[in-house]
């Protein structure tokens, strides 16, 4: 979280931490039934998930060596990830 963290408030917004996830899996079913919430995943990671009624948005990592995805619900407006997206781009 440091990285993302870093790069939101980067970007002049505070992230809003929820409740910490125990696996995978808990963390993909808590977004597929929440709200506008997001998590950051390696593209690893990803491709080895089920993600049913999550899905993967690959976006530009903080870190240039390691590519990474957020997991959104899939009905999250793109505008709702434009702060998020254009802060982790901006670390580059």
């Amino acid at each position: 979280m440091d990285l993302v963290g870093a790069a939101c408030n980067g970007a002049g917004f505070e992230p809003v931490l929820g409740p910490a996830f125990t696996t995978d899996q808990d963390t993909l079913a808590a977004i597929a039934t929440g709200a506008a919430d997001w998590t950051v995943f390696y593209a690893a990671q990803a491709a080895r998930l089920l993600a049913g009624r999550t899905v993967f948005r690959p976006f530009a990592p903080p870190v240039p060596m390691a590519e990474t995805f957020l997991a959104v619900h899939p009905a999250t407006p793109a505008r709702r990830l434009t702060p998020l997206l254009a802060a982790c781009n901006a670390q580059e």
